[in-house]
């Protein structure tokens, strides 16, 4: 059976065809995050990180992960994680960018996403230059 992780990558590089991806299998640099995209129209590179819960829960970060995300404060790098809610709803998609995941990692407080669900985090992608 498939880790969570790897049926969510699955599930998020066949919805976004106009992403070319490339999921990185890295066991040197630690905190590297799970997949290379490139945005095949507007010619730009990202890195998203993928985490899953099972349930509406902060996942967990390991230091390494923060501090990539720390020192790429200003790059199209992101942190995607999806909400597998036990009530058997729709799983929500939230997309955080690199600027927020030390304090999503650090805090209890409550953190809006950058975007919610995959129609917005497209729309999002698509409007980056």
């Amino acid at each position: 059976m498939p880790k969570p992780e790897t049926v969510f990558a699955n599930e998020f590089i066949k919805s976004f065809p106009e992403l070319s991806i490339t999921k990185i299998f890295n066991l040197s640099a630690h905190g590297t995050p799970d997949l290379l995209a490139f945005h095949k129209v507007n010619k730009y590179f990202m890195m998203i990180e993928l985490k899953v819960t099972n349930k509406n829960i902060r996942p967990r970060l390991s230091p390494h992960q923060v501090s990539f995300f720390v020192r790429h404060n200003d790059s199209k790098s992101f942190l995607l994680i999806k909400h597998s809610l036990a009530s058997r709803c729709l799983p929500s998609i939230n997309l955080f960018q690199a600027a927020q995941v030390q304090q999503l990692a650090t805090t209890k407080e409550k953190l809006e996403p950058l975007k919610i669900g995959y129609p917005a985090i497209r729309e999002y992608f698509n409007s980056i230059k």
